[in-house]
């Protein structure tokens, strides 16, 4: 099963982005990834980080194109994967 063309996050509805995991990572092929800085999953996951694993990072949805599950991409600020998104989001603050 693979991805739609025009996919949305069912957290926020926002447009997901095309990006390209670096080698040697688990993911292979496009992912598609939620670049809204107010989506719920984005926002909420500083606060679920920090309370279990103690450190200041969020995650942000992603999907496989290639089989059409979600999960998620870990971030460390956020401005992170926004330089290396396949174009770049236009909507990068």
């Amino acid at each position: 099963m693979s991805a739609p063309e025009e996919s949305v996050c069912p957290h926020c509805g926002g447009k997901l982005h095309s990006w390209h995991p670096p080698e040697g990572c688990t993911w292979t092929g496009e992912q598609l990834v939620c670049m809204n800085d107010a989506c719920e999953y984005f926002v909420k996951g500083w606060k679920w980080m920090a309370e279990n694993f103690g450190t200041v990072a969020s995650y942000r949805y992603r999907l496989s194109r290639a089989t059409g599950k979600g999960g998620s991409v870990p971030v460390n600020s956020p401005y992170a994967l926004r330089e290396i998104l396949d174009p770049p989001a236009e909507d990068a603050p």
